[in-house]
C-alpha cells in the first residue's frame, strides 16, 4: 500500500513536472507570439507612415507645379499689363510730339 502511494505521489510529481513545462513553452511561445506582433504592428506603422509621407510628397509637389503655374500667368498677366502701358506711353508721346510739331509749324 506504501508502495503504491509513493508511486502515485511520484506520478503526481512527474505530471507536475509535466504540466510545469507545458506551460512554460506555452509561456515562451505566447512571449514569441506577442514579439512577432509587436514587430508587425512596427512594420505596418512603419508602411502607413512611408505612404502617407509619399502621398503628402506627391501633395507637395502637386502644390508647387499649381503655385508655379499661377505665378507663371500673374507673370503673364502683368507682362500684358506693362505692354499696354508701353503702347499707350508711345501713341501718348506721339501724340505730344504731333502737337509739339503743329504748334511749332503752325507758329512758323
Amino acid at each position: 500500500m506504501m508502495c503504491a502511494a509513493r508511486e502515485d505521489i511520484q506520478e503526481i510529481h512527474e505530471a507536475e513536472r509535466e504540466a510545469k513545462k507545458r506551460m512554460e513553452k506555452a509561456e515562451q511561445r505566447a512571449s514569441e507570439i506577442k514579439d512577432a506582433t509587436e514587430i508587425e504592428v512596427r512594420e505596418i506603422l512603419e508602411a502607413a507612415r512611408k505612404e502617407i509621407q509619399q502621398e503628402k510628397d506627391a501633395m507637395m509637389a502637386k502644390l508647387t507645379r499649381e503655385q508655379q503655374r499661377i505665378e507663371a500667368k500673374q507673370s503673364e498677366k502683368k507682362q500684358a499689363e506693362i505692354e499696354k502701358l508701353r503702347r499707350s506711353a508711345e501713341k501718348n508721346h506721339e501724340r505730344a510730339v504731333s502737337k509739339v510739331l503743329s504748334l511749332v509749324l503752325g507758329e512758323d
